[in-house]
């Protein structure tokens, strides 16, 4: 079951992604699927939410803008099926898609590196320690408005990125697995124990949620 303490250090929204994509933290941020399957399997990602990287394909989730951040933190238990193009895997997560400049902020990947995107295009990235292809990985970011970028890959430090620049919100909803334009870099493969937070994670804290959800503890 999940403890009180994640609730109280700020834990907004949770989805197990085990055959919907309701909010398990009790704020009722719940998903809206659009052509999401659910594997049935135990064990993460083993119950996951399964995406197509087919452009022609509309596979995405649609969440509301109430757990939109602006600071806070992220994390997530992928398995990418394919490599090469960029996947997405949260699109306008601070609620924002407007353009000139690019205020959208976009939490994606390829095969070696992960990015966060802010800014007019400005990409902050960290390179993989091998290919994940095919591979169940951890990933977690924490960020600031005006602050730094820390990530986390299988709950340990992974490096630091410079400032993003100021994150704005603008009420937007927020979309998981595709751009928000609907066509470009949608993600292919599993996702399960999505995670967003409005506190920054100490070190301890995102080894702790990692250890937590590597199993099936829920």
């Amino acid at each position: 079951m999940l403890g009180e303490y994640w609730r109280q250090i700020g834990l907004k929204a949770l989805y197990h992604f085990n055959g919907n994509s309701q909010d398990s933290s009790g704020n009722n941020y719940h998903g809206t699927d659009s052509s999401i399957s659910y594997n049935i399997l135990n064990g993460k990602v083993g119950q996951g939410a399964v995406f197509s990287s087919a452009a022609a394909n509309n596979y995405y989730i649609t969440l509301p803008s109430g757990v939109a951040i602006t600071t806070g933190s992220v994390s997530v238990w992928l398995n990418a099926k394919t490599g090469g193009s960029p996947y997405t895997i949260i699109d306008r997560l601070n609620g924002d898609s407007r353009a000139a400049p690019d205020r959208r902020l976009k939490f994606y990947l390829n095969s070696s590196q992960a990015f966060l995107q802010n800014n007019n295009g400005n990409d902050f990235s960290n390179n993989f320690p091998y290919s994940i292809v095919n591979k169940v990985i951890n990933l977690t970011v924490t960020l600031a408005s005006g602050g730094t970028t820390n990530w986390y890959f299988m709950g340990a430090p992974w490096g630091s990125s410079a400032n993003l620049g100021t994150i704005t919100s603008n009420g937007e909803t927020v979309r998981v697995g595709k751009n928000h334009d609907g066509v470009n870099y949608p993600f292919g493969g599993d996702m399960d124990e999505l995670a967003i937070f409005s506190t920054i994670l100490t070190p301890k804290q995102v080894r702790q949620w990692v250890g937590m959800t590597m199993g099936k503890y829920f």
